[in-house]
């Protein structure tokens, strides 16, 4: 029986962080997830459910600068993404959690993720990535532009300029644009409902984006991919028509250079008809059939 908790843990600096434990009586592992740029636990509850009805405990919490309980002036801004691994970690050793350990990472979650089983190799048994990316002449444009910016602003501030700029780039190849964020998803019902979400599409502050793109970057680079567990057994997944992902080619450079470091089982999987939020396009059932296969098999 599925038993649910939703509750606030304190960190060491004293930072609040809002999470919610899905847990099954016996359990055969846990699944940690990690949830994306300018959104929120909440919008992975039917995800987290699923995996739990699998026999998973699911833990999964709120980034810094993310959820419903976060004053405005804090919403869209941490320190860096090395913050968001260290506050991960902690949240995850508090729990006494057994069997075997599964990393999820969607979007910027996916750096999160990537930059985790980095500094902490012999923790997971397995990692997930959706949505992730490889570090590009596109991210390393953008570099160029907020590095100046954080000279002349502290960066906590929110340029709606850059934010702008950046959903243009993603939006490119699906005008002419129903909505601002038509580069999520192909299923409309998902794109409203993250429209119409008051917690979710916020600006992000020019600190917070400087350090995605510089841990991108770093989780690019073979030096720092061999510290990985050889092996972690890797799956990623992503839509052909997202444009974080470069349209699958971030991806699938990606896993070369996984495969290329030692790791072993690393495998691929790009669906068509899909955009950014592979896990909530028309064939979510597809996806989530996929992953419980590759739990089972791989």
């Amino acid at each position: 029986m599925m038993e649910i908790t939703n509750k606030f843990i304190t960190l060491k600096d004293n930072t609040r962080i809002a999470f919610k434990l899905y847990r099954q009586e016996e359990s055969k592992g846990v699944i940690q997830m990690l949830h994306g740029m300018a959104e929120h636990k909440e919008r992975y509850d039917a995800v987290c459910r699923y995996f739990c009805d699998m026999g998973y405990d699911v833990l999964i919490h709120d980034h810094r600068g993310h959820g419903k309980h976060i004053e405005a002036s804090e919403q869209g801004h941490f320190p860096s993404i090395d913050t968001l691994v260290e506050d991960a970690y902690e949240i995850f050793e508090t729990f006494d959690f057994k069997g075997e350990f599964i990393l999820f990472g969607h979007s910027m979650g996916s750096i999160v993720a990537r930059k985790y089983v980095i500094r902490y190799p012999g923790l997971f048994d397995r990692l997930i990535l959706s949505g992730t990316s490889f570090y590009n002449k596109k991210f390393e444009a953008a570099s160029l532009l907020l590095k100046p910016l954080l000279k002349i602003h502290p960066p906590y501030k929110k340029l709606d300029f850059v934010n702008k700029l950046t959903l243009s780039d993603f939006n490119r190849k699906f005008r002419p644009l129903r909505t601002e964020s038509d580069w999520i998803s192909l299923n409309e019902d998902n794109v409203d409902a993250f429209v119409s979400d008051p917690d979710a599409g916020f600006n992000m502050s020019i600190g917070a984006l400087n350090s995605i793109n510089e841990s991108l970057k770093f989780t690019s680079s073979k030096k720092n991919v061999k510290r990985m567990n050889k092996s972690l057994k890797i799956l990623l997944i992503a839509g052909q028509d997202d444009p974080f992902s470069n349209f699958g080619k971030g991806v699938e450079k990606t896993g070369q250079l996984y495969k290329r470091c030692g790791i072993k089982h690393v495998f691929i999987q790009l669906y068509e008809n899909s955009r950014h939020e592979v896990l909530f396009e028309k064939n979510q059932n597809e996806v989530l059939q996929n992953i419980r296969k590759w739990l089972k098999n791989e």
